[in-house]
């Protein structure tokens, strides 16, 4: 994760814990409120299972890597999230802070879906002409909203390999030296 990431991950935690869960006494107490999701029930088990193996009652870490888990499917430091893995825990997150946030929970319940915004994402940087026509050629559509994610994948890496120069990135100053001769012309 990056700096902006990190502190992006770490505000969104704070409000996360401060709408489901408090300490009292180096224990964590869930917030008894009739609004709570069944995420938030399943973090918290989560944290359970994993401290009753060591057997003490959950901490609030417990609770932050619990919702590593239960987002990822297992247990993942927040410093080596990718960016996929990122956006499915800053969603749940976001679903703990607001259970009823139905953009965040059409995200949670297709997990393709932030991936293939990247990839559309990546893709128009091309031409658009150069991207219809190996699209066209390659799966018979010219509409990139058509493909499936993992054609979406086939599409961005043969543009990346295919043609090079077509690569999006930075601006690439070019120079022109011309040579200007000393002619003897009246006009």
């Amino acid at each position: 994760m990056n700096p902006a990431q990190t502190q992006l991950y770490l505000r969104t935690w704070s409000a996360a814990w401060k709408a489901n869960w408090r300490t009292d006494r180096g224990c964590v107490q869930a917030l008894h409120d009739p609004a709570r999701s069944e995420l938030a029930q399943a973090v918290e088990d989560t944290a359970r299972v994993v401290a009753h193996g060591q057997h003490r009652a959950p901490k609030q870490d417990d609770i932050r890597h619990a919702v590593h888990r239960v987002a990822l499917g297992r247990d993942k430091s927040s410093k080596d999230f990718s960016n996929g893995e990122f956006d499915r825990v800053l969603c749940l997150l976001r679903l703990l802070i607001d259970p009823d946030n139905l953009a965040e929970r059409v995200r949670w319940d297709n997990p393709d879906h932030d991936a293939r915004h990247r990839l559309v994402y990546a893709i128009t940087r091309y031409p658009e002409a150069y991207v219809r026509t190996i699209c066209l050629n390659k799966f018979r559509t010219s509409d990139i909203q058509q493909l499936t994610t993992a054609q979406l994948r086939m599409l961005a890496m043969t543009l990346r390999q295919r043609n090079p120069q077509h690569a999006p990135g930075p601006v690439r100053k070019t120079t022109t030296i011309v040579s200007i001769e000393k002619i003897d012309e009246p006009f």
